[in-house]
């Protein structure tokens, strides 16, 4: 499977093209993980290039069933010994920054799969809201929503770990909604 297909259902579907918005959001948030991390010794922080194949496939389908979040975190209890591989890995935090060709059913269809498999905290981003809605498999669909103003925790996923909110979104509100056409 292509790194630019991800699969939905057994359909392929063409990923949108990254706004500058959406990439600096996956950057900043990629990037204070990664500095908390620094020394710690308590897992790996990657982006969207990562598979993680753990989703249930129908019977007799040989595909590999597969997952990128824009940003996940693998906990060392369950990172695989060997980096260089596609396994079958459930990430302990799934980052998902919502994007203009998003629909709700779909955000929420991941969602429910992360929580299936045993992820423990997904983080939904949503850039034109400027806030960031927080899942835990115990609340199912029903988000914690932490506004402009407020914090993520890291919970017992990353302990001590505390991003503003205010440092995702570290550049102007865009008042049209819309991208920009190519």
């Amino acid at each position: 499977m292509s790194a630019e297909l991800e699969l939905y259902e057994q359909e392929l579907e063409q990923p949108f093209r990254s706004t500058l918005e959406h990439s600096a959001i996956i950057s900043n948030i990629n990037r204070e993980i990664g500095l908390f991390l620094k020394g710690k010794n308590l897992g790996r922080v990657f982006e969207s290039s990562a598979e993680f194949r753990f989703m249930n496939k129908p019977e007799g389908d040989k595909r590999a069933l597969a997952r990128q979040p824009n940003i996940s975190f693998v906990s060392n209890a369950r990172l695989p010994k060997r980096l260089r591989s596609y396994p079958n890995v459930v990430p302990d935090l799934a980052v998902e920054v919502e994007s203009p060709s998003d629909f709700a059913y779909q955000i929420d269809a991941k969602i429910q799969e992360y929580q299936k498999a045993g992820v423990r905290i997904v983080w939904l981003v949503r850039p034109y809201s400027r806030r960031v809605d927080v899942y835990h498999p115990a609340s199912g669909l029903i988000p914690i929503p932490v506004g402009i103003d407020g914090e993520l925790s890291g919970e017992e996923v990353l302990p001590n770990f505390i991003l503003s909110v205010k440092e995702i979104f570290d550049f102007p509100a865009d008042s049209n909604p819309e991208p920009d056409k190519f």
